[in-house]
């Protein structure tokens, strides 16, 4: 129930800021009715490209697991996760449910761990990447604070997720004695011995995942991952150029992928629920001072198809894979009791 409320309080929230928007710049629906239907459903259809592949990448990703699952249920459950991600600040949260998808089809809870952390990981670096390419061109244009405060955020992220890659691979951790004193007390002797061992089991393999899981992807896999990355890189760009742009072109595609990942660094700051109001205000700065235009409406429609249609997919994603879930232990319940 808590996270329904939290949910709502997300969405409402960034439906306040569009209507806020909309109302300080005199943006009225037919204005955003204005906008070509085609290039609505392009974007559209691009967006759940996107959310496609993310979710392929991830079954790439999770095939060294050996999990009870296949493609379809993979994309449907990274899918899923997103919602939680776009519901929340700094867009965290979805990885609690494709940890907890994947340990209910068997796969152990330390190398799960690593695999969902190597994911956050490639996102991390590879947004960095297109950052720091996009902050020195804002330099170029004279856009200093933009570009130092796009290239601050993204670094500060990218050092905390290294630390954590390095040290994951360096360090094995151990359960504090004043922990278990705190485990054993709440739990008692018997049950707190045995959630402390099983604690350090899966610390002692997510470690052995961080250090030997690399080795067992092949060389196509690594590959198809790789790939995956630079389509969702690419396809967020076109997206941004279609709306903002209402045409493609490979400078347009180059500066439009820039400005949404600009906008994306920024919103991730924990201020407002999935960067709210503040992806919007970078979008149209960096419109209007690197396009050379401005145009609210458009900005405005491109705030509701990159964020509120895949919230929308990702929550039909979310209703369906609960709704299986609900089957299936329904089914079990039902087994166990004829047994």
């Amino acid at each position: 129930m808590k996270i329904g409320r939290a949910v709502a309080a997300g969405v409402g929230l960034s439906i306040g800021f569009v209507v806020a928007y909309s109302l300080i710049f005199g943006v009225r629906f037919e204005d955003l009715a204005s906008i070509s239907l085609t290039t609505l459903i392009a974007a559209s259809t691009l967006i759940f490209l996107r959310l496609l592949i993310q979710g392929i990448r991830f079954y790439l990703l999770t095939c060294v697991l050996n999990v009870r699952a296949g493609i379809a249920s993979s994309v449907v459950a990274r899918v899923s996760s997103e919602f939680v991600s776009l519901s929340t600040p700094t867009f965290i949260g979805g990885e609690a449910v494709r940890l907890a998808w994947l340990k209910a089809r068997g796969a152990d809870l330390g190398q799960a761990t690593w695999i969902i952390f190597w994911e956050i990981y490639l996102d991390v670096v590879s947004t960095a990447l297109v950052v720091y390419a996009s902050a020195s061109y804002l330099l170029l244009c004279g856009e200093y604070l933009l570009a130092s405060l796009a290239a601050l955020i993204s670094t500060t992220t990218t050092a905390f997720f290294t630390f954590i890659y390095l040290f994951s691979k360096k360090s094995v951790l151990h359960i504090p004695k004043w922990l278990q004193k705190i485990v054993r007390f709440f739990f008692g002797e018997s049950r707190g011995g045995r959630v402390i061992t099983s604690l350090n089991q899966n610390l002692l393999s997510y470690h052995s995942s961080a250090i030997n899981m690399n080795i067992i992807y092949t060389y196509k896999r690594t590959i198809g991952i790789l790939l995956c990355t630079a389509l969702m890189i690419l396809l967020s760009g076109a997206v941004t150029q279609l709306v903002i742009g209402g045409s493609l072109s490979l400078r347009g595609l180059l500066l439009s992928t820039s400005g949404f990942h600009i906008s994306l660094v920024i919103g991730t700051l924990p201020i407002t629920i999935g960067g709210s109001g503040v992806s919007e205000l970078v979008l149209n700065h960096f419109a209007t001072n690197v396009f050379g235009s401005s145009n609210w409406v458009r900005v405005i429609a491109w705030r509701i198809i990159t964020y509120h249609i895949p919230l929308t997919i990702s929550g039909l994603a979310l209703a369906v894979l609960s709704y299986k879930e609900f089957v299936a232990r329904k089914i079990r319940s039902h087994t166990l009791k004829l047994g």
